[in-house]
């Protein structure tokens, strides 16, 4: 997997990489919005893990830039605070999920169960730590973060 790991606290970066991090894995760190912008339209990543609150443009901004470009983009904002209100916005943004920093640990989990929710059980594409394929996670919520709206969007 390559993931773009976008926060301007480089040990909240680190953090999300090391729960992340499996064998063949490939990470960038940017620290802004615009930052993220730049980057995504050089590269591709399979994962953008985007913190909300950034100086400049935040991590709202950015999900839209970055979706209204690529549309495929899978975003999931990270968040201090779990709040209802800056997860819809995430969503509105393009955001797959909101996450909240406390569960950085989980976020293994959230991707399979994101990806499984986009592709099916069967073929994820995302390991436990372990190297093993993870079982199937169920849907809600989305394996720590936040449900996903009704839509599904």
């Amino acid at each position: 997997m390559h993931y773009l790991i976008v926060d301007d606290h480089p040990m909240t970066r680190q953090a999300v990489i090391e729960s992340l991090r499996e064998p063949g894995d490939a990470f960038a760190e940017v620290g802004t919005g615009e930052e993220a912008i730049d980057y995504c339209d050089e590269h591709s990543p399979d994962w953008i893990i985007m913190d909300v609150k950034m100086p400049g443009r935040g991590g709202l901004f950015a999900s839209r830039e970055i979706t209204t470009r690529r549309p495929d983009a899978r975003i999931v904002v990270l968040s201090q605070y779990d709040d209802e209100l800056m997860a819809q916005e995430a969503w509105a943004a393009g955001a797959m999920d909101f996450v909240s920093k406390d569960r950085i640990a989980q976020l293994p989990e959230i991707l399979t169960g994101l990806l499984q929710k986009l592709t099916g059980p069967r073929r994820s594409g995302m390991r436990r730590r372990s190297g093993r394929p993870t079982r199937p996670v169920p849907s809600e919520p989305t394996g720590g973060g936040a449900p996903l709206p009704p839509d599904g969007s």
